[in-house]
Order: C-alpha cells, then structure tokens, then sequence
C-alpha cells in the first residue's frame, strides 16, 4: 500500500523516512546459539532485523547513498551490542533513521514522511495516511502470508519458472547497506559510503 501510495506521486518529495523494528522474542537465547554468535549479530538487531527495514527504504524510496550507525550493549551479553541506531541518506538527497533493539516489547513501526502527506505502517496489516489540513486516514489490509509469498517466490525462480520478486540489484543493494552498517559501527559511527 505505501509502495501505491508513493507511486501516486501524493506524497510530493519524500523527506524523510524512519523506522524501528525492534522485539525479544532472541533475547533468551542459549550463548552458544548459533543467533547469539557475534559472527551473525554484527551491529546488534540489524542483521535480524534491520535488514528488513533497510530492504523497505530502499523498495519505498530508493538506493541508499550512506549510513552512519552506532551498536551499544545495553543489557544483553552480546558482543555485537543489542541496541543500534543508524542515519541514512538516500541518493535523491533524502534522509532516514532506523533502529533496533533485542531487548524490548515488539514494535514494527515505519513513516515515510513527504511534503505533501506522511504515512506509517504500524503493522503488517495497517497504514495511516494523513495530507496537509486532513485528519489521519486508517486504512486496515487484509492479512498476507507475505513469508509464504517470499518462498513462493524463491522457489519458482530455482525452478526457472519465474523472477524472484527482488531483483538481484535489489537484493546486492541491501546486503551492501548492512555491510556499511557493520562497517560503521565497528568504526564508531564513521560514515560509509554504500556501494
């Protein structure tokens, strides 16, 4: 829906966008789980999570130009941290912000924010629009196996029976942004350029 909604041109320049998705749901882990290995949880939650988020940018509003991201360890026992932020700049001159933590309540939470209107996806199912001089409009979707959909996706490309629904630029683009989020972090927040 937020795709739709940008593609309209409703939003006039897009701005700004943020993100956070954030949960516990890891947090209990064994240490020597496989997912507490710092190999796999470079940067805090944004190998889990933020990946996700970076993948949303770069589909709602474009290529990522570079990231400044910082990981600290607040109360988990994870090298890598459990809570990171990260200030993005898109190529069109926009600019983001994500976050994510390993140690709180589950949150999705994303807004794009134009000159003409702003929306948020609060969850999988429900966007909130809102113009200049109107109230919020909620708009409730229908729910979606949208996993179901990816391995859908994924298997009738192996099969060569169709594209993957991200094009391998798509996906090269976000692995190259998380790549600049470790970078960055490990780097005390220096600023990376993505490639």
């Amino acid at each position: 829906k937020l795709k739709d909604v940008i593609s309209s041109g409703r939003f006039g320049t897009i701005m700004h966008a943020e993100g956070n998705y954030s949960h516990d749901l890891l947090a209990y882990q064994p240490a020597d789980n496989w997912r507490s290995a710092p190999q796999e949880t470079r940067a805090g939650g944004m190998t889990g999570m933020g990946i996700h988020l970076l993948d949303a940018f770069s589909f709602l509003i474009g290529p990522l130009q570079g990231v400044s991201a910082m990981s600290t360890r607040r109360t988990l026992p994870l090298p890598s941290g459990d809570t990171t932020a990260a200030l993005v700049s898109f190529r069109d001159g926009a600019t983001g912000t994500i976050a994510t933590t390993l140690k709180t309540q589950y949150v999705w939470r994303l807004g794009v924010y134009g000159s003409e209107l702003w929306a948020e996806s609060l969850s999988e199912t429900r966007v909130v629009l809102c113009g200049l001089g109107q109230e919020p409009d909620t708009i409730d979707l229908p729910a979606t196996n949208h996993i179901g959909m990816n391995l859908e996706s994924f298997a009738r490309a192996a099969l060569k029976q169709g594209a993957f629904h991200i094009d391998e630029a798509g996906i090269l683009h976000t692995v190259a942004a998380l790549e600049a989020i470790f970078r960055s972090a490990a780097a005390g927040a220096a600023w990376q350029t993505i490639e």
